[in-house]
């Protein structure tokens, strides 16, 4: 962040950092006159109908982050986005979590690795689990509380723990 290569995200952080104080400070009477709807359409790059995010929350790359229709995210979320964030329609994420995209080169800490997080349509992400970049959760996939999901999870599974691993699989 130190050069002027890093300019736009500078600035695309600084975009939704402003956005996230705003909605932080005054998301009670901004969903009571839509105005919360209309700031997280101008944060993210999509937000689907029907879709909504409880605050308070914290993105720093609104426009890496899409969000299909029909996606309920509870408060307190973490996005980390530099890497990209897609969430397919009918996704629950409960409070706490965390979606991570970035990292950084073990040898060089000033490389920044970014990979994507890709969560499928209805799957269901308990609360204060933590996401690593790179990973993509299943369709109808279930990730227990408190999991951190260091690799991708199979459609129609539920995983837990740290790491999280499968425990079961989902007939659907």
């Amino acid at each position: 962040m130190r050069t002027a290569t890093y300019q736009p995200a500078r600035e695309e952080m600084a975009r939704t950092g402003a956005i996230n104080y705003e909605i932080n400070q005054s998301w009670l009477p901004m969903m009571t006159d839509g105005r919360l709807q209309e700031k997280l359409t101008e944060m993210l790059n999509g937000l689907g109908a029907g879709s909504s995010i409880l605050p308070p929350l914290q993105i720093d790359f609104g426009r890496q982050v899409t969000l299909a229709n029909n996606v309920f995210i509870n408060h307190s979320v973490m996005m980390s986005a530099a890497g990209g964030i897609e969430i397919e329609e009918g996704v629950q994420i409960a409070p706490r979590v965390n979606l991570i995209t970035v990292n950084h080169d073990l040898k060089d800490k000033m490389i920044v690795i970014c990979k994507p997080v890709h969560i499928k349509k209805n799957a269901w992400i308990g609360a204060a689990t933590t996401i690593l970049p790179g990973v993509t959760i299943g369709e109808n996939a279930v990730v227990g509380a408190a999991s951190v999901v260091t690799k991708d999870v199979p459609d129609n599974a539920v995983v837990v723990g740290n790491p999280a691993k499968v425990i079961r699989t989902i007939e659907m």
